[in-house]
């Protein structure tokens, strides 16, 4: 019986993570998972697999229905805020769509991947890129990207060009905020 509740879990998160979505309640399933803040490093929580076989799969589900809503209205907004870029400062790599999530950095994959459509739809390149500050690095003055892609997109060529790394449909990179201004200016546009 563990096993297979584990297993469940592992097949949840593996819905997520590589975008599938086939499981019913699946998105529900992994917002819940996420607002749990569960540290995955073993080294760091060495009671992970208890944590994970105590997990009541109906409960997260509901409590991942609730965030969700919240979520999506707040993915909505900064949708709404939306500007066109120049991806990489000039014309080689294209337009695409920009946000800043300071505020919602955590919800870069599900926004990347929104605004990435947007961008489509509007004719501008499958690409989303979501820029946020990382307190962490303890610098003010620079600003993670993350690249979002839809179809054959890819954003690696972009975000190796600026020492980042990726897979083909989700890269970062860190930039400086002043080289980020320029981007903006080739863009002015808000959409």
């Amino acid at each position: 019986n563990d096993f297979k509740r584990m297993r469940r879990v592992f097949e949840y998160i593996e819905d997520a993570d590589i975008w599938k979505w086939k499981l019913p309640e699946s998105k529900a399933f992994n917002s819940g998972i996420l607002d749990l803040r569960i540290e995955y490093d073993f080294n760091q929580n060495q009671s992970l697999f208890e944590e994970l076989l105590s997990l009541d799969h109906e409960s997260v589900i509901n409590r991942g229905k609730e965030s969700l809503c919240r979520k999506r209205k707040l993915i909505q907004e900064a949708l709404d805020k939306s500007f066109e870029i120049v991806l990489g400062g000039d014309e080689e790599f294209g337009r695409c769509l920009s946000v800043n999530a300071d505020e919602i950095a955590e919800l870069r994959s599900e926004l990347g991947n929104q605004l990435a459509e947007k961008s489509k739809n509007l004719k501008l390149r499958g690409v989303g890129a979501v820029v946020y500050r990382v307190p962490e690095l303890g610098d003010e003055t620079k600003v993670k990207i993350s690249l979002r892609s839809v179809g054959e997109e890819d954003t690696t060529v972009v975000s190796q060009r600026f020492g980042g790394g990726g897979h083909r449909n989700a890269s970062s990179f860190l930039l400086s905020s002043i080289e980020f201004e320029q981007w903006k200016e080739g863009g002015v546009k808000k959409l």
